[in-house]
């Protein structure tokens, strides 16, 4: 679906006929989501359906970026940037944080979720202001260890494929 010449509302309903296909169903269409949050209780597969974006993994989000603290500069030290484009997917596992960067006025993905998982739950710095900073993300972190794994690779189809292998050398 690199194809720009065909328009947008049928590059996004090709790339959600694709994920139900795939045992990923569809929850929506997004521009860019610049604040940093994470999906404890269920896995996420973005394709990039227009534009380009950089998209930070592994922030916390109980970062300040206006009171940066020495700790978070490591923290910071310790994220991942990864340059998206039209035609790109990406699975985010559950409780890994994300946000784009830098990214074109034109940016928009479909996000899906294994149609085996919850119903997506999101946390992001919001929920940590109003619990005053004592954000416990201790039942996250619970949450992201159980979250089912999916019955089908977003891409490659119904059957593990290579996210199950990918999944095996980071565990």
């Amino acid at each position: 679906m690199t194809n720009q010449s065909i328009p947008e509302k049928e590059r996004q309903q090709k790339v959600e006929e694709f994920f139900n296909e795939n045992t990923w169903r569809v929850e929506a269409t997004f521009p860019c989501i610049t604040e940093t949050h994470y999906h404890p209780n269920v896995h996420e597969a973005y394709a990039v359906i227009q534009g380009s974006s950089t998209l930070i993994l592994g922030l916390d989000v109980r970062n300040i970026p206006s009171k940066m603290t020495s700790d978070q500069l490591e923290e910071i030290e310790k994220k991942t940037e990864i340059q998206v484009k039209l035609g790109d997917v990406i699975v985010i596992p559950a409780g890994v944080s994300h946000c784009s960067k830098n990214y074109t006025k034109n940016y928009r993905y479909v996000a899906a979720y294994p149609t085996n998982g919850e119903k997506y739950k999101s946390v992001g710095k919001g929920q940590v202001e109003r619990n005053e900073g004592k954000y416990d993300n201790h039942d996250d972190i619970e949450q992201s260890i159980k979250a089912a794994f999916p019955l089908g690779d977003p891409v490659c189809g119904k059957g593990p494929g290579q996210i199950k292998a990918n999944y095996n050398d980071l565990t």
